[in-house]
């Protein structure tokens, strides 16, 4: 779930990408995991994926594979509904996973955004 105003335009880095709509400092923690926004996706069903995916199903497979990160916490691959799922790797990231007071998964600011 976002924690601050964000927007989706073109992204040098990957087609389209997610952009603060403010500046965020250092340490800020952005978005944090919701099962409202998140669809985990288990070992299990991450195997069924691959195994089941030909045609019309690899963009759909694209997809979960472009768009997921993997949770250690979880030991499952988490597909963001919000627009967390337009974030691009970078080789200079401006933020990155940690957890939060409560130890659930959030994005924090690594440096001024």
């Amino acid at each position: 779930m976002l924690t601050v105003p964000v927007f989706i335009a073109p992204s040098a880095t990957d087609g389209v990408g997610v952009f603060a709509s403010e500046r965020m400092s250092q340490g800020t923690i952005w978005w944090r995991f919701s099962s409202a926004t998140c669809i985990v996706i288990r070992p299990e069903q991450w195997q069924c994926i691959e195994e089941h995916s030909s045609g019309a199903d690899e963009e759909l497979s694209h997809v979960i594979r472009s768009c997921t990160y993997h949770s250690k916490k979880l030991h499952a691959n988490v597909l963001c509904l919000d627009e967390k799922r337009y974030v691009n790797h970078s080789h200079r990231p401006n933020s990155k996973l940690g957890t939060d007071e409560d130890g659930d998964e959030c994005s924090i600011a690594i440096r001024d955004i």
